[in-house]
Order: C-alpha cells, then sequence, then structure tokens
C-alpha cells in the first residue's frame, strides 16, 4: 500500500494504491496527465521512497537490496534525460570505452528502436557524436529520434523490468504504430510497465491500470475494461473520437 504527496504539499498524489505484478507481466499505467503514474513507477524502481506503507521487490523491501544492483534491475526510459557529447553508440551502450560495446547486442537494439534508419542516413553512422556546442561533427536529433535512442538504449541493457514513461509521446502515428507491433519482441525478456495517457496503447498488455484521483479506478484487460462501461470506456471513446476526427490531442 502506498501514500506519497510532494514535500509541502496540501494532497496525496497517491493514497491506498496496492497491487502486484507477476514476472514477465506487460502492464499499461494510464490516466490524465498529473494523475500520478511517473510518481508511482518511480518508487516501484526506489528512486523515491513513499510516505506511507513499502515497496517489495520479490518478497523483499528495498532496503534489503544494494542500490547499485537492484537499480541494474530496472531499465526506465523517463520523461526527463540526459544525452551525453560522445557517439550514438555510447549513448546507446552508456559506455566511453568503445571496445566494451556488445556489437550483436548494439545492433539487435538500433533495430527493434526504429533508429536504424536514421543512423545508417550519417556518414559517420553509429559514431556520429552528439552535441554541436562540443562536437563539430555532431548530429543534432529531434525529439522523435531522441525517444527511439533512449528506446535502443533500453534494448541494449535488456534489464529484468522495463519502464517506458510515456515513450511515444514525440513520435507520429506511423512510427508508434510501429513501436506498439514490436512492443512484445522488445519486452520478450522483461517484466515491463509502460506508462501512456494514450489509451490506444494499451491492448497489447496483460493488464491496464487506470489512475484517477491518488489510485486505481479501474483494473483489467482491455477488452473488460471496455466492457464495464466506466471511466477507461468514456476516456477511450473520448480520444478515438479525436482521432476520428483528426482533432489534435494536447497533453
Amino acid at each position: 500500500m502506498y501514500g506519497s504527496k510532494y514535500p509541502q504539499g496540501e494532497k496525496n498524489i497517491l493514497e491506498h494504491v496496492s497491487f502486484k505484478i507477476e514476472p514477465g507481466e506487460k502492464i499499461a499505467l494510464v490516466g490524465l496527465n498529473g494523475a500520478g503514474k511517473t510518481t508511482l513507477v518511480r518508487m516501484m524502481c526506489g528512486l523515491i521512497i513513499p510516505d506511507e506503507g513499502e515497496v517489495l521487490l520479490d518478497g523483499h523491501t528495498l532496503f534489503e537490496y544494494n542500490r547499485d544492483e537492484m537499480y541494474s534491475l530496472f531499465g526506465l526510459i523517463p520523461q526527463k534525460y540526459s544525452l551525453l557529447p560522445v557517439s550514438l553508440e555510447k549513448n546507446i551502450a552508456c559506455t566511453v570505452n568503445e571496445g566494451e560495446i556488445d556489437r550483436k547486442k548494439l545492433e539487435r537494439a538500433v533495430e527493434l528502436s526504429g533508429f536504424k534508419e536514421k543512423a545508417d542516413s550519417l556518414p559517420l553512422g553509429l559514431k556520429t557524436p552528439l552535441d554541436r556546442t562540443v562536437n563539430d561533427d555532431a548530429v543534432d536529433l529531434s525529439g522523435g529520434e531522441k525517444q527511439r535512442l533512449l528506446l535502443a538504449r533500453l534494448i541494449y541493457k535488456d534489464p529484468l523490468c522495463m519502464i517506458l514513461d510515456e515513450p511515444t509521446a514525440a513520435l507520429d502515428p506511423i512510427a508508434e504504430d510501429k513501436m506498439y507491433r514490436r512492443y512484445n519482441e522488445i519486452s520478450k525478456n522483461s517484466t515491463s510497465i509502460f506508462i501512456s495517457h494514450r489509451l490506444a496503447s494499451t491492448r497489447f498488455c496483460d493488464r491496464i491500470f487506470l489512475l484517477d484521483g491518488a489510485n486505481f479506478a479501474e483494473v483489467g484487460t482491455h477488452d473488460e475494461l471496455m466492457a464495464k462501461h466506466g471511466k477507461y470506456r468514456e476516456l477511450f471513446d473520448v480520444q478515438a473520437k479525436y482521432y476520428r476526427e483528426g482533432v489534435p490531442q494536447n497533453g
């Protein structure tokens, strides 16, 4: 059970939230902006501590684990991130030593993430550096290209638990659909939590957790929640209407 609020905040961001995720499950964590999705996953991987209750990993509190070893179990694509002024391949492998890069893993990560087309278009390929304020030969990536690069980094790490926080926010609808179709391959060796406010992303997941009002409003599969005609169905129908009418969604 979780309870958490920001320092000096008057209301809990999360309250009376309790759940269990089985190894290998694919979970969609959905809700409107500000519902507490990012706060919840930060708790799950030990980045913040709940004010009440505890987080258990394999039946043990997070305090029982070596922090560095525990962090190695998780891979996260956050909304706020940093890219280093080194080559694309070093950014993906998270190393400054080119000799430590596993080339087969790198090739798989670049292909599955959808970053290969961009890398192949560059004269230096994956050896192209980032940040033109540091490197004259550097490339500046678009928002969608950065998200593909971050996804390649996550696939390369291949952690036991993947957490993707709005990973398609900067992708166009075609690129977004391609990522959804690759999702089972991307996460086949991992438990995964896919955070989104776009409900179209939920169909490929085993269970959906809908956060609303500091706790879970509904939990179930896409078909189960649609059949309930509750909050999830309401939000899904509204978003589907926007897509059909070609009206861009904000947030």
